[in-house]
């Protein structure tokens, strides 16, 4: 693109941020990117294109997000450097834990964020996609409980902890049918999947 800033919205509010974040992915001004930052106590929303049009969706979301917080602006290598380490989850490489990732519903990402005991984590997809370290050894998926989604560990060392959510029993049930099928002596990918 052209031109790529990020609005840079302060709050050390989950719900508000999801809230933010929602509010601009909701908005006619075309965000390509949407994270909360908890350490930081920021949103990073992205705005890619023209210039000018970078300019007036910019200044429309300055406006519509105003009542969340204090608002900045960051342009071309800054805000793509904040992008970069979000998409390469660089800033989880050299902390102890396992690494998480779990889809919920936006609205319900602060909740689990907050049961779950992350050491570190953000927020993607106006809070519907969570990354985050946990303690090892540790299981995010009993903060889950009631909460439809799912979680999978990306890294960790406990192999008593499965890496993919457990399905549900109606398609547990013709997983193991069709796997059987295919593999009937049980032979490939045994326990991964």
């Amino acid at each position: 693109p052209e031109k790529i800033a990020s609005l840079v919205l302060e709050t050390k509010d989950h719900k508000s941020a999801v809230a933010a974040t929602a509010a601009a992915l909701g908005s006619p001004y075309d965000v390509s990117g949407a994270a909360y930052l908890p350490e930081l106590g920021a949103c990073l929303i992205r705005v890619e294109g023209f210039e000018k049009s970078v300019v007036h969706r910019l200044n429309g979301l300055k406006e519509k997000l105003k009542a969340f917080g204090v608002i900045d602006l960051i342009y071309h290598q800054e805000a793509e450097s904040h992008w970069k380490n979000l998409r390469s989850l660089a800033s989880f490489q050299d902390i102890d834990g396992d690494l998480w990732r779990i889809s919920v519903k936006p609205s319900d990402g602060p909740e689990v964020y907050e049961k779950a005991g992350f050491v570190t984590g953000f927020y993607d997809w106006a809070g519907g996609l969570i990354w985050g370290v946990i303690e090892q050894g540790k299981d995010p998926r009993s903060a889950m409980n009631g909460i439809d989604g799912h979680a999978t560990r990306i890294r960790g060392k406990d192999s008593n902890i499965a890496k993919f959510h457990p399905q549900s029993k109606p398609i547990a049930s013709i997983s193991a049918a069709i796997r059987h099928r295919f593999d009937p002596k049980g032979i490939l990918n045994s326990g991964l999947m």
